[in-house]
């Protein structure tokens, strides 16, 4: 699951893939925004059917932490 999780981060958000690995933090390490982040969850929510409530998107900053999350909601 964490490696497709990764891909999706790279493909969506256009970031080199050897950028991202399992606790790379994606605002702190990626420097992504606030624009880039909602389009992410989108894409999750597409792919996966997961809905993400705005209430547990800052807690997925990391390629492991949605992994885990998406893992707990299918």
């Amino acid at each position: 699951m964490i490696e497709e999780i990764k891909k999706l981060i790279c493909a969506t958000l256009g970031i080199a893939p050897e950028r991202v690995g399992d606790d790379t933090d994606l605002v702190d390490d990626l420097g992504v925004d606030s624009l880039d982040v909602a389009e992410l969850l989108m894409s999750l929510e597409e792919k996966y059917g997961v809905a993400v409530p705005d209430e547990d998107a800052p807690d997925l900053r990391t390629a492991k932490d949605i992994a885990v999350y998406v893992e707990q909601k299918l």
